[in-house]
C-alpha cells in the first residue's frame, strides 16, 4: 500500500470514464482561470467581484489615462498626454506620469496631509526637512525603510503627535 492518497481518487476517476466538474459556486481564480488574475491584487479582488456578480472589464486608455493623472500628479490628464497614453500599456502610462515633476509634488502634498504639517506647532525648517526626506524616498535616493525610520523619529512629525511615543 505504498501507493499515495491522490491515486486512488484518479484512478478511480478513470475508471468511471469522467473528470470531475468543477464547482460553479467557486469564485476563485485558481477555479475559474482569467488574465485578470494575474496580479496578487486581483487575485483578491476578482473572486470578489464574482461573488457580487459584477462584471470584470478592462478601463479604457482614456479612463485609465485619465485615473493615473488625478492619483499621480493631483489633476486630470492635459490633451497631450491623452493622447499620448492613447498608445501605451497601463505600466507606460505610469512610468510617465511618475518621471513629471508634478508627481513629486503631489506626493509631497500627500505625505504633508498625512503627517498634519502646521507650523503653528512646529518649527518650518523642521517641516522643511520632513518634506525633504519624502523627496528623497520618490526620488529613488532613500529606501523606504530608512525613509519610515527618519520620519517616525522626526521631531516635525514627534512635535505633531508629542503624546505617541
Amino acid at each position: 500500500m505504498g501507493t499515495k492518497p491522490g491515486v486512488w481518487l484518479v484512478v478511480a476517476i478513470a475508471a468511471c470514464g469522467s473528470e470531475p466538474k468543477p464547482d460553479p459556486s467557486d469564485v476563485s481564480c485558481e477555479a475559474q482561470p482569467d488574465p485578470h488574475c494575474d496580479h496578487p491584487i486581483d487575485r483578491i479582488v476578482v473572486p470578489k467581484l464574482r461573488e457580487l456578480g459584477v462584471p470584470i472589464r478592462d478601463a479604457t486608455a482614456e479612463e485609465l489615462c485619465r485615473r493615473m493623472a488625478i492619483d499621480l500628479l493631483g489633476r486630470g490628464p492635459n490633451s497631450g498626454e491623452l493622447t499620448a497614453c492613447a498608445g501605451q500599456t497601463a505600466g507606460e502610462m505610469f512610468d510617465a506620469f511618475t518621471a513629471k515633476p508634478e508627481y513629486l509634488r503631489e506626493q509631497r502634498r500627500q505625505w504633508g496631509e498625512l503627517f498634519k504639517f502646521d507650523n503653528s506647532n512646529v518649527r518650518s525648517e523642521e517641516i522643511i526637512d520632513l518634506d525633504t526626506l519624502v523627496g528623497k524616498l520618490y526620488a529613488d535616493e532613500l529606501p523606504y525603510g530608512d525613509y519610515a525610520t527618519q520620519a517616525a523619529i522626526h521631531p516635525a512629525l514627534y512635535a505633531l503627535h508629542p503624546d505617541d511615543s
